[in-house]
């Protein structure tokens, strides 16, 4: 597991050498990028340590369009991170940059799985690899292509976290492809006329649409997931 460098918010005393001395030195504490505590607000930035610091080299690898639009969903997640418990908001905000990271890796080419293993083999929580291969109805896109449900128990978890599910998704389903803030409804349309009628992405965004609709309303919430 990586052990690495916290950075508290509220407390901008903590950590300033890692923060000074450069992107070399920002480090991951179980790949988060910040410990979060309390009931603080989570904050994208701190001590001049953004999250393309702590995690480029991982990013690096996705196109540029893709990389932005993680970076921007991470930034909700960590501007929502208050709705869940303290313990949960740096898994959540890893979980949340990271939640394309698949794309990188495609070894099946479903990249929730494939980013959950890379991100097990990177030595990244639990929690957070639960949290990425669940993301944004996945089951949903699994099912499309044939994938048994059984693949996910990999990643399974004795604990609730459908209050970082409902985090998670909604900053995706409102994050652009750029990383620009959209609507569900724009969003689920740009990715179904960017695959095309006949890929099975868009043939899981219109069974999965009614869920994903409801997600993309709001990061307060619960989303139980399946598998």
């Amino acid at each position: 597991m990586r052990c690495l460098v916290k950075y508290r918010v509220g407390r901008r005393s903590t950590s300033r050498e890692g923060a000074r001395n450069g992107p070399q030195r920002v480090e991951r504490n179980e790949a988060a990028l910040i410990h979060m505590e309390g009931a603080g607000l989570a904050v994208a930035i701190v001590e001049g340590v953004t999250m393309a610091d702590v995690y480029g080299d991982l990013l690096e690898a996705l196109e540029p369009d893709r990389r932005a639009h993680s970076l921007a969903a991470g930034r909700k997640a960590a501007e929502s991170a208050m709705h869940v418990g303290a313990a949960l908001r740096a898994d959540l905000v890893a979980a949340a940059v990271l939640h394309d990271i698949g794309y990188r890796q495609a070894d099946t080419e479903f990249h929730p799985l494939d980013g959950a293993r890379f991100l097990a083999g990177q030595g990244f929580s639990r929690r957070v690899c639960h949290l990425v291969v669940h993301h944004s109805a996945s089951t949903y896109e699994a099912e499309e292509r044939g994938i048994g449900l059984v693949v996910y128990r990999e990643f399974a978890v004795d604990e609730d976290l459908g209050a970082a599910h409902a985090v998670i998704w909604w900053a995706d389903m409102t994050t652009g492809p750029q990383g620009q803030d959209v609507t569900v409804e724009e969003r689920l349309d740009e990715i179904c006329a960017r695959y095309g009628p006949d890929d099975v992405v868009t043939r899981f965004i219109t069974r999965a649409r009614p869920v994903l609709l409801a997600a993309g309303q709001s990061p307060v919430g619960s989303i139980q997931v399946r598998g």
